[in-house]
């Protein structure tokens, strides 16, 4: 069973503002809810903006935990199916979870098979293995084309 969603609310000088919004559901249920939130914002808020505007996002950050690599990428693609990343603007940042293989030289060879699916949709790629990542992990980043 899904989690209901959460808001996290965060206390400033200038009063609560709401800050993240938790909606615990798979990737191919929740990309299409918060484009749909994004895209109801959007009608109550500045009509000036066109479409494509109210609904991408700044920076797009995944680190989920999926049963294979492939699946991060396609979350990806959906959500710029979906609208939720512009071309030139929208900075990706995606964290690739390798789930077969012992050796660094398997773990980098995987998730290249991976990047290849977008390489030419992302400028300044880069491929990282941050302190921070697991020995199996890899971080892509890099600005949807």
């Amino acid at each position: 069973p899904e989690d209901p969603p959460t808001t996290t609310t965060t206390t400033t000088k200038s009063g609560p503002t709401k800050s993240i919004d938790h909606i615990a559901m798979k990737y191919q249920d929740g990309l299409p809810e918060v484009a749909q939130r994004r895209r109801r914002h959007h009608h109550q808020g500045d009509s000036n903006l066109n479409h494509h505007q109210c609904l991408a996002v700044d920076c797009y950050v995944s680190d989920m935990c999926v049963k294979t690599m492939s699946e991060q990428i396609d979350a990806l693609l959906l959500a710029v199916d979906l609208g939720l990343v512009q071309p030139s603007t929208t900075f990706i940042i995606l964290t690739i979870k390798c789930t077969r293989g012992h050796s660094k030289a398997t773990f980098d060879t995987l998730v290249t098979n991976q990047v290849q699916r977008i390489q030419n949709h992302i400028h300044q790629l880069q491929i990282l293995h941050l302190f921070a990542n697991r020995y199996s992990e890899r971080t892509i980043m890099g600005y949807w084309k």
